[in-house]
């Protein structure tokens, strides 16, 4: 009912002597002792790359956001006004008409990549 997968010590009698057979028990709890320290130090292994995966993500996109403060800082000194002004326009626009053109594409291209490689043929 509470078996957890560790083997039963069992009783072999054999006239009056009775032998314990612990040996095997030994080993597989060695063996279970040995995959768990295994499988903890991956765990932590692991939590420590997502945790380091993570900080370089939140740094790089730091940088990206302050990278795209000062380029619109300094093209509105460039341009002046006027001349940021149109830049806004122009590029809301371009950034309008990508979001149509793109409708659909990364799906496209995922479903012809695999449908080449299914084939055997990745052009």
């Amino acid at each position: 009912m509470f078996d957890r997968g560790l083997p039963r010590v069992s009783w072999i009698v054999g006239g009056a002597e009775h032998i314990l057979v612990i040996s095997d028990c030994i080993a597989i709890q060695m063996t279970f002792l040995e995959n768990l320290k295994a499988s903890l130090l991956s765990k932590f292994r692991l939590d420590r790359q997502i945790a380091w995966d993570g900080i370089w993500s939140f740094v790089l996109r730091a940088i990206s956001i302050g990278l795209g403060f000062l380029s619109t800082v300094l093209l509105a000194r460039l341009l002046g006004a006027e001349g940021y002004g149109i830049y806004s326009y122009v590029f809301a626009w371009v950034m309008l008409l990508s979001i149509l053109a793109q409708a659909g594409l990364p799906d496209l291209v995922v479903r012809e990549t695999a449908q080449g490689i299914a084939q055997n043929r990745p052009d």
